[in-house]
Parts: structure tokens; C-alpha cells; sequence
């Protein structure tokens, strides 16, 4: 695997039973709306993190899914692994409790258990939604616990919220945990999105080399997108894991909705993304769905070919590329990453073209080269009449934006280019200057003579 540096941040872990309100607190504390929020219990799968501010610093927030699991199936078993590894990893744990719901047997079994380990915790008393309820407190149900000190919070309206980060902040400066400053660096946007089970959190996984997502074959096993901040040869790249992306009609249950709409707008924040396609099966409706939304984006785009363990055929290299050409031929312009993340064969080599994306979404070619380029080009295929009276006479070229990367061409007034000499353009300017990995855009002008 290639050298990469996860950026290390001290944590906080939000923990409690489900439906305490830890992602309603974990949201209330970043002040964005960043993991699910729901009314049925377990909601939250996956660990997400956010980097909440206070005092000038910033400290990683981890929520995880409800504590109250049986452990019965396979998805169960990854969270709780999940979850103790949060615990494990956290310097400062917040075991949320809730005022409405009374104290339940396993809100003992967890206070005790953090007791008996040497970690700072604070126990946070939710739901103190008004005098009626913070005054629960002097009920002999709470006063009977062996924790005295508590912080009375309402994650839903905000009160008591400061006063909370004041004793995070205090617990990690007593550690000596060096809390890192606000920093504004440039940093590289990257969504895996793909369909279910087609093998993103794997992937996500075998990219850190530490599990991070909950990895299962049950689909729709992610529903929250989490952001992972990294560093890969001097640059700042965030990982993003979406839920996986499903028609509408097929998506019943009404968090699944809310976790493929955050997908979409995932979109929207990445600068590249990883379409992530599964190999092993044939490509259909969904895939293609998918890859019209990345088109539309205008976004970076790098296709993983995924799951090439399961592939049986010796000579397959040239048949799959092949078969992805003909299947998605709109994004003819996008690298193709052949990788098992079973295995980790070629994950690595992602980094590398994610770089290589990046600087093509920036690169901005000199004038007198583009000049030079579509006088050559204009001479030997030369553009015939759209509409308008004359042909097209183009007087010159100019990049007029990046990221994605945008030319004008400046053509005789009352005269026109077709569509078609625009694609033929747009794919000479790729020919001559590259820009894999990203759409190219035109633009025509007409001047008067």
C-alpha cells in the first residue's frame, strides 16, 4: 500500500443506546446536518465523524450506532466491533443518556464498564428540553447513580451544548492532547459512490488499511456518508463513503431514501469520484443512472473496475476494459482502475490517479499553444455550415475556466459550429494536452470582424 497519512485528530466518541439522540447531539455539536436523523431505532450504522470547533480548536467527533445490539447477524456483529474500537481509539467518551426515557439496564452496565477503565467520559443527560425535564435529575433514579456530575443537555434546542464542549475541551487539555488549530488548506474532495454491495466500503477500507465502515454482503449496509481526512504525497485528500445509490422506486424504507439523497449531494461537494462498478456481474439500469449523474456533475471522475478476483477468465484485462467502453461510452474520457478490494490488488495505485485527475481539473494551457492547436486543426478539417448564412470562420481559442477545465472558441458573427465539431474539438484538445479524468467544456463566441 502506498504511504498515506490519516491526519490524527483527538476523539471524542458519542456512545448510548439507540435512539438516545446521539446523532441529534453529534449534529447539534458540528452545527451541520451530517448523520442521519430519525425516529427508528439504529439509524446510525456506520461510525461518522465531524470536526466540531471550539475555542479556536478542533477535535475529531465520532457517533456511533446504539450500544443496545444482541449481536444476532453478521451487520450486527461489524458495529459492535465498530463501536468498541471507537471506544478504544477515543480519549474522551460521551455516554448519552436519555431524561425522557428514564436510566435502563444498560445505561448501568456502561457506566459501570467505563468506570473500571482508565478513560476520561462525561455522562450527558439529553432530552432537557424544558424545566419539567432537567428537573428529573433530582429524582432518586439519577441521584442513585454513582455519577454525580453530569452535563444537562437538550441536543434539539441547543441549551446546555457550550457548557458541554467547555468540559471536552477541559478533559482534553488535562490529557495534554495537543488540539490541532483551524487550519484552511486546499484539500481534494473524493465520493466513492456505486451501487449497493458493489464493494465501496471494502474498498474504503482497504484504501486506510483499517475498517472504518461497516463491511457486509447485506445491501445498503452504509447509509451515512463519512468524511476521512488523509494526507498522500503532500496533499490533503478527504474520502468520502456513500450510501449506496438505488432507483427511488426500489428504495422502501424511509432513512434509505434520506441516506441516497445524501449520496446526491455528495456529489455536489466532491471534486472527483470513484465510480465504483462490480465486474463480476453485468452493468445495468443502475450503473448507467449513476454514471448520467456523474456525467451531469461535472466532476472528476475515476472508474474502479472492482471485484477482479472473481473473474475466471485468463485474457480479461482487454475484454473488460472493452465491454466498460461500449457500456458507458459518454465517459470514453475517464481512467479505468482494475482492483480487487478483497484482496488489495491495484488499490493502491488510486492515489496516484487521483493526483493525476486533480491536476488535470487545474492545469491551464498557454494561449499561444491553444492558438497554434486550432489553427492546425481548423485547417485540416475544416468546420462546415451550421446555421446562419456563412461558414464558420473561427478566429481563435482561450481556456476560460478549470476545475472543469472550459474553452471559447471565437467564431465569425452570424455564424455557427456544430455540435458535433464541438465533440471533435474536445476530443483533440484531450489528444493533444490530456485532461483525462475530467469533462472538458465549450463554449463558442461570435466577434465581429
Amino acid at each position: 500500500m502506498p504511504d498515506i497519512k490519516i491526519k490524527k485528530l483527538p476523539v471524542v466518541a458519542i456512545i448510548g443506546r439507540t435512539n438516545v439522540g446521539k446523532s441529534t447531539l453529534f449534529n447539534r455539536i458540528i452545527e451541520q446536518s451530517k448523520a442521519l436523523m430519525s425516529a427508528t431505532p439504529g439509524t446510525t450504522r456506520d461510525i461518522v465523524y465531524g470536526t466540531p470547533v471550539w475555542r479556536g480548536k478542533t477535535f475529531a467527533l465520532v457517533d456511533t450506532a446504539g450500544l443496545d445490539i444482541e449481536g444476532k447477524d453478521e451487520l450486527e456483529q461489524n458495529i459492535i466491533r465498530q463501536i468498541e474500537r471507537a471506544k478504544s481509539e477515543a480519549e474522551v467518551i460521551l455516554l448519552t443518556l436519555d431524561l425522557e426515557a428514564g436510566i435502563m439496564p444498560d445505561d448501568r452496565r456502561l457506566i459501570n464498564e467505563l468506570m473500571a477503565q482508565d478513560k476520561p467520559f462525561i455522562v450527558v443527560a439529553n432530552k432537557g428540553d424544558n424545566k419539567k425535564m432537567r428537573s428529573e435529575m433530582d429524582s432518586k433514579e439519577w441521584q442513585n447513580l454513582p455519577i454525580k456530575n453530569f452535563s444537562v443537555v437538550s441536543a434539539k434546542n441547543g441549551s446546555g451544548i457550550g457548557d458541554l464542549l467547555d468540559e471536552i475541551y477541559k478533559k482534553l487539555k488535562k490529557l495534554k492532547v495537543r488540539l490541532a488549530p483551524i487550519k484552511k488548506e486546499e484539500e481534494i474532495k473524493v465520493s466513492i459512490i456505486g451501487k449497493p454491495n458493489v464493494g465501496k466500503s471494502s474498498l474504503l477500507n482497504k484504501l486506510l488499511s483499517k475498517e472504518v465502515a461497516v463491511v457486509s454482503s447485506i445491501p445498503h449496509t452504509t447509509r451515512e456518508p463519512q468524511d476521512i481526512h488523509l494526507e498522500y504525497k503532500g496533499e490533503n485528500i478527504t474520502l468520502i463513503d456513500t450510501a449506496g445509490i438505488r432507483k427511488k422506486a426500489r428504495v422502501e424504507r424511509g432513512f434509505e431514501k434520506m441516506g441516497v439523497r445524501k449520496s446526491i449531494t455528495m456529489l455536489k461537494r466532491s471534486d472527483i469520484i470513484l465510480l465504483v462498478l462490480d465486474v463480476s456481474e453485468p452493468f445495468g439500469s443502475q450503473d448507467k443512472h449513476l454514471a448520467s449523474l456523474i456525467e451531469e456533475s461535472n466532476k472528476g471522475l475515476i472508474i474502479i473496475a472492482n471485484k477482479i478476483d472473481l473473474i475466471k477468465e485468463e485474457d480479461w484485462h482487454s475484454e473488460y476494459s472493452l465491454k466498460i467502453k461500449k457500456y458507458f461510452p459518454f465517459l470514453a474520457w475517464a481512467p479505468v482502475v482494475f482492483t480487487s478490494a478483497e484482496t488489495g490488488e491495484k488499490v493502491g495505485r488510486i492515489y496516484d490517479v487521483i493526483l493525476e485527475v486533480k491536476n488535470n481539473r487545474e492545469k491551464i494551457i498557454d494561449t499561444k499553444r491553444l492558438e497554434k492547436f486550432i489553427k492546425e486543426t481548423a485547417r485540416a478539417h475544416k468546420p462546415l455550415k451550421a446555421m446562419g448564412v456563412h461558414h464558420p470562420y473561427i478566429f481563435g481559442i482561450k481556456q476560460s475556466g478549470t476545475k472543469p477545465p472550459r474553452f471559447t472558441i471565437f467564431i465569425k458573427e452570424k455564424t455557427s459550429l456544430h455540435d458535433s465539431y464541438l465533440k471533435f474539438l474536445s476530443k483533440k484538445i484531450r489528444e493533444e494536452f490530456g485532461f483525462e479524468g475530467v469533462p472538458i467544456k465549450m463554449e463558442v463566441k461570435n466577434v465581429k470582424v
